[in-house]
Protein backbone atom coordinates (compact mmCIF):
# COMPACT_ATOMS: atom_id res chain seq x y z
CA UNK A 1 0.00 0.00 0.00
CA UNK A 2 1.20 3.55 -0.47
CA UNK A 3 0.51 6.16 1.88
CA UNK A 4 0.78 10.17 0.68
CA UNK A 5 0.69 12.20 3.74
CA UNK A 6 0.49 16.17 3.52
CA UNK A 7 2.21 18.34 6.00
CA UNK A 8 3.44 22.23 6.26
CA UNK A 9 2.71 25.23 8.18
CA UNK A 10 -1.00 26.48 8.85
CA UNK A 11 -1.99 28.67 6.32
CA UNK A 12 0.12 26.49 3.48
CA UNK A 13 -2.78 25.37 1.59
CA UNK A 14 -3.20 21.79 2.82
CA UNK A 15 -6.87 22.03 3.37
CA UNK A 16 -7.98 23.63 0.35
CA UNK A 17 -5.41 20.63 -1.40
CA UNK A 18 -7.65 17.74 0.30
CA UNK A 19 -10.79 19.23 -0.58
CA UNK A 20 -9.70 19.19 -4.45
CA UNK A 21 -8.82 15.81 -3.73
CA UNK A 22 -11.52 14.31 -1.78
CA UNK A 23 -13.74 13.23 -4.44
CA UNK A 24 -11.10 10.92 -6.25
CA UNK A 25 -9.12 9.13 -3.17
CA UNK A 26 -9.21 7.33 0.16
CA UNK A 27 -8.02 8.83 2.89
CA UNK A 28 -7.12 9.10 6.55
CA UNK A 29 -9.25 10.76 8.88
CA UNK A 30 -7.92 11.16 12.14
CA UNK A 31 -8.36 14.58 14.02
CA UNK A 32 -7.96 16.34 17.65
CA UNK A 33 -11.40 14.76 19.20
CA UNK A 34 -10.88 12.52 22.09
CA UNK A 35 -13.57 8.85 21.72
CA UNK A 36 -16.59 10.98 23.29
CA UNK A 37 -16.14 12.86 20.37
CA UNK A 38 -15.16 16.39 22.23
CA UNK A 39 -12.47 18.47 20.30
CA UNK A 40 -9.37 18.25 21.91
CA UNK A 41 -6.38 21.11 22.65
CA UNK A 42 -4.29 20.16 19.58
CA UNK A 43 -1.05 22.36 21.40
CA UNK A 44 -1.46 19.73 24.07
CA UNK A 45 0.69 16.57 24.32
CA UNK A 46 -1.62 14.20 25.34
CA UNK A 47 -3.70 15.45 22.33
CA UNK A 48 -0.68 15.02 19.70
CA UNK A 49 -0.01 11.39 21.17
CA UNK A 50 -3.71 10.38 20.81
CA UNK A 51 -4.26 12.29 17.52
CA UNK A 52 -0.72 9.94 16.68
CA UNK A 53 -2.15 6.86 17.77
CA UNK A 54 -5.38 7.14 15.92
CA UNK A 55 -3.61 8.07 12.76
CA UNK A 56 -1.19 4.67 12.29
CA UNK A 57 -4.53 2.88 13.88
CA UNK A 58 -6.12 3.92 10.95
CA UNK A 59 -3.60 3.73 8.43
CA UNK A 60 -3.76 -0.12 9.28
CA UNK A 61 -7.03 -0.17 9.00
CA UNK A 62 -6.86 0.78 5.32
CA UNK A 63 -3.89 -1.17 4.65
CA UNK A 64 -6.11 -4.31 6.18
CA UNK A 65 -9.31 -3.81 4.01
CA UNK A 66 -7.12 -3.70 1.04
CA UNK A 67 -6.88 -0.36 -0.33
CA UNK A 68 -3.43 0.29 -2.47
CA UNK A 69 -3.22 4.02 -1.87
CA UNK A 70 -4.81 6.61 0.80
CA UNK A 71 -3.97 9.87 1.46
CA UNK A 72 -3.62 11.96 4.54
CA UNK A 73 -4.81 15.30 5.13
CA UNK A 74 -2.10 15.78 7.91
CA UNK A 75 1.05 13.78 8.76
CA UNK A 76 2.49 12.78 12.94
CA UNK A 77 5.46 14.77 11.49
CA UNK A 78 2.45 18.21 11.70
CA UNK A 79 2.30 16.99 15.58
CA UNK A 80 6.29 17.09 15.52
CA UNK A 81 5.88 20.50 14.60
CA UNK A 82 4.16 21.70 17.71
CA UNK A 83 5.29 19.98 20.37
CA UNK A 84 7.32 22.29 22.55
CA UNK A 85 8.18 19.43 25.22
CA UNK A 86 9.40 16.00 25.16
CA UNK A 87 10.07 15.99 21.17
CA UNK A 88 13.14 13.65 20.99
CA UNK A 89 10.94 10.79 22.80
CA UNK A 90 7.79 11.79 20.21
CA UNK A 91 10.59 11.51 17.39
CA UNK A 92 11.55 7.87 18.70
CA UNK A 93 7.46 6.88 18.72
CA UNK A 94 6.77 8.43 15.34
CA UNK A 95 9.81 6.27 13.97
CA UNK A 96 9.31 3.44 15.51
CA UNK A 97 5.54 3.40 13.66
CA UNK A 98 6.76 4.12 10.28
CA UNK A 99 9.60 1.27 10.89
CA UNK A 100 6.26 -1.17 11.88
CA UNK A 101 4.42 0.20 8.63
CA UNK A 102 7.27 -0.29 6.23
CA UNK A 103 7.20 -3.86 7.57
CA UNK A 104 3.49 -3.97 6.97
CA UNK A 105 4.63 -3.49 3.11
CA UNK A 106 3.41 0.19 3.60
CA UNK A 107 5.08 2.91 1.57
CA UNK A 108 5.23 6.14 3.50
CA UNK A 109 5.25 9.36 0.67
CA UNK A 110 5.58 12.65 2.83
CA UNK A 111 4.72 16.02 0.75
CA UNK A 112 5.76 19.76 2.38
CA UNK A 113 2.91 21.94 1.15
CA UNK A 114 4.76 24.98 2.20
CA UNK A 115 4.74 29.26 1.86
CA UNK A 116 6.69 32.66 2.77
CA UNK A 117 6.32 33.42 6.12
CA UNK A 118 4.09 36.78 5.17
CA UNK A 119 1.95 35.22 3.12
CA UNK A 120 1.25 32.47 5.34
CA UNK A 121 0.67 35.02 7.85
CA UNK A 122 -1.93 36.67 5.74
CA UNK A 123 -3.91 33.42 5.03
CA UNK A 124 -3.97 32.88 8.79
CA UNK A 125 -5.57 36.42 9.06
CA UNK A 126 -7.72 36.06 5.91
CA UNK A 127 -9.36 32.61 8.06
CA UNK A 128 -9.46 34.17 11.14
CA UNK A 129 -11.36 37.06 9.37
CA UNK A 130 -13.62 35.57 6.90
CA UNK A 131 -14.68 33.50 10.64
CA UNK A 132 -13.37 30.09 9.99
CA UNK A 133 -11.19 30.24 12.72
CA UNK A 134 -11.90 30.65 16.55
CA UNK A 135 -9.59 33.58 18.19
CA UNK A 136 -7.97 31.05 20.11
CA UNK A 137 -7.17 28.95 16.89
CA UNK A 138 -5.98 32.11 15.01
CA UNK A 139 -3.68 33.39 18.28
CA UNK A 140 -2.32 29.66 18.51
CA UNK A 141 -1.40 29.43 14.65
CA UNK A 142 -0.01 32.87 14.67
CA UNK A 143 2.35 32.03 17.84
CA UNK A 144 3.34 28.70 16.40
CA UNK A 145 3.89 29.87 12.77
CA UNK A 146 7.43 31.00 13.57
CA UNK A 147 8.51 27.52 15.20
CA UNK A 148 6.59 25.42 12.80
CA UNK A 149 8.28 27.24 9.87
CA UNK A 150 11.90 26.48 11.28
CA UNK A 151 11.09 22.89 12.09
CA UNK A 152 9.12 22.16 8.41
CA UNK A 153 12.95 24.27 7.04
CA UNK A 154 15.04 21.87 8.82
CA UNK A 155 13.00 18.53 8.18
CA UNK A 156 12.43 19.08 4.11
CA UNK A 157 14.97 16.10 3.59
CA UNK A 158 12.32 13.70 5.08
CA UNK A 159 10.05 14.91 2.19
CA UNK A 160 9.51 13.29 -1.42
CA UNK A 161 8.05 16.12 -2.99
CA UNK A 162 7.44 19.70 -1.61
CA UNK A 163 5.03 22.21 -2.89
CA UNK A 164 5.54 25.91 -2.48
CA UNK A 165 2.08 27.79 -2.62
CA UNK A 166 3.10 31.05 -2.37
CA UNK A 167 2.94 32.29 -5.65
CA UNK A 168 0.28 29.60 -7.30
CA UNK A 169 -3.19 29.25 -7.63
CA UNK A 170 -4.69 25.80 -5.60
CA UNK A 171 -5.40 24.98 -9.01
CA UNK A 172 -1.94 24.82 -9.53
CA UNK A 173 -0.64 23.14 -6.88
CA UNK A 174 -3.63 20.80 -6.92
CA UNK A 175 -1.77 19.36 -10.46
CA UNK A 176 1.94 19.13 -9.00
CA UNK A 177 -0.19 17.14 -6.29
CA UNK A 178 -2.17 15.20 -8.68
CA UNK A 179 0.75 14.47 -11.51
CA UNK A 180 2.93 12.92 -8.15
CA UNK A 181 0.42 10.74 -6.85
CA UNK A 182 -0.66 9.45 -9.91
CA UNK A 183 3.16 8.82 -10.68
CA UNK A 184 2.74 6.58 -6.91
CA UNK A 185 -0.37 4.56 -8.04
CA UNK A 186 1.55 3.97 -11.08
CA UNK A 187 3.85 2.23 -9.09
CA UNK A 188 1.44 -0.02 -7.79
CA UNK A 189 0.34 -2.21 -10.84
Amino acid sequence: MKLISLSGPCGSGKTTLIEILKPNYDFVNSIYKNSDGAQLDPTLYISKMDYVKKWFDEVCVHHNNGKFLIVSDRSPFDSLAYLKVGQSKFKQLLNNNFSKLKHLGIDHYPILITAEKEILRRRIQERHVSGTSSVIEYEQELNLLEKSLLFFEETTRINTLIIDTSNETPLESYLKLRNYVNQISKSIT
